[in-house]
């Protein structure tokens, strides 16, 4: 998740009535937007290039995944934190996976200002979380989370593909000014976000220094490597810290020295021309025009207390596409969130006469029969098979 430092009061500005929603689709993304047809080909063409450009850095021969993200652009940073269950100020994007797939919901203009937000670097920053849980599953740190995803969220690539990676971050300097930095011992020690109190600006602004001081460093080279095989091996994080870096007093004076310079290091690679694959562009249909509000909440997840108001505005948003299919998995979904099956059963049923062999729907059909029979308690052989 990306956060300013100093939150920006925007409002969440009504799109123009002529704005359409549409979905630029590559091999490994689904890239929905208000923006023009060419800036959502852009934008699918830039993940396409950043998920390239991170595996041949990190070496990853595995297959790609057969499941796509699905990446919502979203007007404004009002917009983006309007889709968070609990609210979220400060907040300009934000990424998770679920049983419905990987997503993220990102700004798609920067925010204004000296020290404002670039949206590119905000979508890189989520799409460098996806990498790391997908590529490497193993326990991170807070602070090194949210560190590896600055460092490389300022990834640039120009026109020729010759990539800037570990550009300096303004916004980050800003949150050590003044010097109440947190102890590199406690940024360490640290298993959770909460961990570090009201200064969560400090877990973002330390990490994503003392990410940059351990790749250039070369007195410490491969502490960083040492340090999360410890953890990962079974050491305490205090443990492994000491184990990897030594005197960590030490390491807080050389992270403040480091920092002084206001100076970091950036990497330039030249990349042969970077084939992005097929791209298609299609508007939406209605029906997924009207209810992508919707889908990017069951998304991001719903309060339990607005649950019930939440399940009767898709009812009432689907109401208008009576046999669309998006429309009754929308719907079907916002039901069961709620725990009302027997509607939901009614729904899928509909779906399935309109649709019948389509796998979503009989997925559903499938859960909601066996979730049924359990709750009977059947000993039916026949029904469960």
């Amino acid at each position: 998740m990306f956060r300013v430092v100093i939150a920006t009061a925007l409002l969440v500005l009504p799109a123009a009535a002529s704005a359409k929603w549409r979905v630029a689709e590559s091999a490994h993304f689904r890239v929905f937007t208000q923006g023009s047809s060419s800036s959502a080909r852009s934008d699918a063409e830039r993940l396409e290039k950043y998920e390239y450009i991170m595996r041949t850095i990190a070496g990853v021969k595995r297959p790609y995944s057969p499941e796509k993200v699905s990446v919502f652009m979203l007007p404004n940073q009002g917009a983006v934190q309007s889709m968070m269950a609990f609210g979220g100020g400060g907040v300009a994007g934000f990424y998770n996976t679920t049983n419905r797939g990987p997503y993220a919901i990102m700004m798609r203009t920067d925010t204004e200002g000296s020290d404002g937000l670039r949206a590119q670097q905000i979508l890189f920053h989520e799409l460098s979380h996806h990498f790391m849980f997908q590529y490497y599953p193993v326990t991170y740190p807070s602070w090194y989370i949210e560190g590896f995803a600055d460092f490389y969220g300022t990834m640039e690539i120009d026109s020729k593909d010759v990539v800037r990676i570990g550009k300096p971050m303004d916004n980050r300097y800003l949150s050590l000014t003044d010097n109440s930095w947190l102890p590199v011992e406690k940024l360490l020690l640290a298993r959770t976000y909460a961990d570090v109190g009201d200064r969560v600006d400090l877990l973002y602004a330390e990490g994503w220094l003392l990410v940059h001081y351990l790749a250039d460093s070369k007195d410490r080279a491969g502490q960083m490597g040492a340090y999360l095989n410890a953890i990962n091996a079974g050491k305490s994080f205090g443990d492994a810290a000491k184990l990897a870096f030594g005197d960590l007093g030490k390491l807080d004076r050389d992270l403040h020295d480091y920092a002084d310079q206001h100076q970091v290091d950036t990497d330039i690679l030249p990349f042969k021309k970077i084939d992005t694959g097929q791209i298609t562009v299609r508007d939406l249909s209605p029906a997924h025009a009207a209810l992508i509000d919707d889908d990017m909440r069951l998304y991001a997840g719903i309060a339990a207390a607005k649950g019930p108001a939440f399940a009767d505005s898709v009812v009432h948003d689907a109401a208008d596409f009576a046999d669309d299919p998006y429309a009754l998995r929308i719907q079907t979904e916002a039901q069961m969130l709620v725990k009302r099956n027997g509607d939901a059963m009614r729904t899928v049923d509909h779906w399935l006469a309109v649709a019948p062999q389509d796998p979503l729907a009989l997925m559903f059909k499938g859960r909601l029969t066996a979730q049924q029979l359990r709750q009977t308690g059947s000993k039916d052989e026949h029904a469960w098979d």
